[in-house]
Parts: C-alpha cells; sequence; structure tokens
C-alpha cells in the first residue's frame, strides 16, 4: 500500500517533513498547500511533477484522493482543520503545539474517538534513537532528579523571520511552543507530573513591537514518581546552545538526550550516541507505517498523549503567571483549572 499525503503547510517547519516523506518509500505527497502560493509551488517541483499544488485547504482535501494529511501551520492559523480532514475519514499529523486552547483539543479528539482515524504530532524526541538507548538504559534504575531545557536566539531574528511567535495568542510563548519538546521527554522518560511551580519574566529582548512573551522561565516539576525536575528556556541567547535538552540523574549514572544523540555517564565508562538519522525522520515513517499496517502502537505521540504535553505546558505559564501551584491528576492539571489558561 502507498499512502498518499497531503501537506498543509510550505514554511520552514515543513522541509525536515519533506524530506522524511520523500525518502519513505510507502509515502507518496501528492499535494502540497499553501497560502502563498510561491511556497506551495516550489515545495511540489522538489517532489515531483506530479504534485499538485493549492492555495485552498478544503479545495486540496476534496480533489486530491488523500490518505492522510500533515498539518504543518501555526496553531493560531488553524480553524477546522483537524476536524475537516478527519471527517472525511483522513489520518492525521499535528505539528506541536497541536492547538492552544484545550477544550479545542477536547472537540477534536472526540471527532478523531467518532471517526477511528490515525493520529500522531510532532513531539520527535520520542522516536529519537537518543531516547531510546537512555529509556532502556533507565529502564531498571532509581531516578533522582532531571532537567530540560530550550535555550538558544530569539526565533524572529534571521533568518527565522517568525513574528508571529512573539504573540502569546498566536504562539504560546516559548515554554508552549519550544520547551514542550523537554517537557514532553519528561513525559514519556518518567511518567506524569504531580505539581508544578514555574516563573518567567522578560528583561533582555524588552522594546520590540507587538511582544508579549517572556524571555526567561523556569519551572520545578515533582512528577508522581516522585522524581524532582527543572525546566528552564530563553531565547535571549547569541547562538543556540542546549536545544531540547533533557538529563535525567539515576543511581550512579547521568544520561542526556539531544536532538544530535545521547550520552550516557558512569563512574568508569562514558557512552556516547550519534543518532543516525533525525528524530523527524523516525516520526514520519512510523505515522507512515502505522497506517500502511494498521497498527496505532508504532505512533507514540498520538493526539490524545499530546493534549496531556500541552496541557503541561499550559499549566506551567499559568503557575508562572499566578504564582500558584498547580496541581495533576491522571496527567492532566485538575478541573477548574483549565478555564483560567
Amino acid at each position: 500500500m502507498t499512502v498518499r499525503v497531503g501537506v498543509t503547510g510550505a514554511g520552514t517547519i515543513s522541509r525536515g517533513h519533506f524530506r522524511a516523506l520523500v525518502d519513505c518509500p510507502e509515502a507518496e505527497v501528492v499535494a502540497v498547500c499553501d497560502t502563498a502560493v510561491e511556497r506551495a509551488e516550489t515545495a511540489a517541483q522538489a517532489i515531483g511533477p506530479d504534485c499538485a499544488v493549492f492555495t485552498d485547504y478544503h479545495q486540496m482535501l476534496d480533489a486530491a484522493d488523500l490518505d492522510c494529511v500533515f498539518l504543518l501551520i501555526p496553531p493560531y492559523t488553524r480553524t477546522d482543520h483537524e476536524v475537516a480532514a478527519i471527517e472525511r475519514g483522513l489520518h492525521l499529523f499535528v505539528e506541536k503545539p497541536v492547538t492552544l486552547d484545550l477544550a479545542r483539543a477536547a472537540r477534536i479528539q472526540r471527532a478523531i474517538d467518532e471517526a477511528g482515524v490515525i493520529t500522531a504530532t510532532g513531539h520527535q524526541l520520542r522516536h529519537h534513537e537518543g531516547t531510546d538507548r537512555v529509556r532502556d538504559f533507565l529502564k531498571d534504575r532509581d531516578i533522582g532528579m532531571a532537567w530540560g531545557s530550550y535555550l538558544g536566539p530569539h526565533v524572529s531574528s534571521p533568518p527565522q523571520k517568525a513574528a508571529w511567535f512573539n504573540q502569546r495568542s498566536r504562539s504560546g510563548g516559548q515554554v508552549v511552543a519550544q520547551l514542550c519538546h523537554s517537557m514532553d521527554t519528561a513525559r514519556y522518560l518518567l511518567g506524569e507530573p504531580r505539581r508544578l511551580w514555574a516563573r518567567n519574566a522578560l528583561r533582555l529582548l524588552d522594546g520590540i513591537d507587538d511582544f508579549d512573551i517572556p524571555d526567561v522561565s523556569a519551572g520545578t516539576v515533582e512528577f508522581e514518581s516522585g522524581v524532582i525536575a527543572q525546566f528552564f528556556c530563553s531565547f535571549a541567547l547569541p547562538v543556540t546552545h542546549k536545544v531540547g535538552f533533557f538529563a535525567v540523574v539515576a543511581r550512579d549514572a547521568l544520561a542526556e538526550v539531544t536532538f544530535e544523540g545521547s550520552i550516557i555517564k558512569l563512574a568508569d565508562e562514558t557512552q556516547t550516541f550519534e543518532a543516525s538519522e533525525p528524530a523527524q525522520t523516525h516520526q514520519d515513517r512510523a505515522f507512515i507505517k502505522a497506517i500502511e499496517t494498521d497498527d496505532r502502537s508504532l505512533v507514540r505521540s498520538p493526539y490524545e498523549d499530546a493534549v496531556k504535553t500541552l496541557d503541561f505546558t499550559l499549566a506551567f505559564e499559568h503557575a508562572a503567571d499566578t504564582g500558584q501551584v498547580v496541581e495533576f491528576e491522571r496527567g492532566l492539571s485538575l478541573p477548574g483549572l483549565q478555564g483560567a489558561y
């Protein structure tokens, strides 16, 4: 079976996905949609002469004879995109953050449950070879603490012109849009959070027009297992430093995960592993393979699970805004708090 793919969004985030899909023998990208026709045409030309170009998402869904859709547009631009695909019986990949509104996420999940489609999301470190090695290593070890970070330059500086990131109503802020990589990896390796306290501030990038997100954030989380973790991020650095980084202190060991690979440090040995391919490549192939074989277990971050990571990051923002400690139950912040986000 060849899985026929339609991609919506041909901006920066789409490049890795296109590379993975073109190199996947079970997938055929048959349509690309972008409101900027030049971007859609450029992407389609790189794929091949049979790839159709659309500027209207619904026209693509109706005309392209698809099996699945990759939704690679920013969260603030998504209207009925998810449900429109689901109601047509199309399997769905959604880049993170899957939305900025938990009530909207619940409506989408109900549509997914009713249609029975396969879903996947952009929490790519779950499919990372380095993460696999660290997870196997930690399986029988006691864990004491962990920390995760996303530290780098302002994303609206060249070459990544993305002014919408500066507005919380559009991006959710750095915790929701970027630190989520480390926070999702923590859920994958450590289990669900129990309580959270956080603070954030705008200290170094003030004075930018239409800018309302903090440039430094830090929080402390207690997990149900008793593990204590710290998460912190900033995009006020002059260079990229520990982007998507996650580290775990276990008995007699330190294990680290990055986008490039993993490092396990013991008293008398250091095990360094470099990933053979980007995590995004493994993630996309797993989704395509799940559709081809109807094996949903191949997807490590389906939509329903990604909503828990969304809730985790939104709870971080709520705690930072209010100074309150956020409590969790079964991987979600307690009822009643969600409406305050």
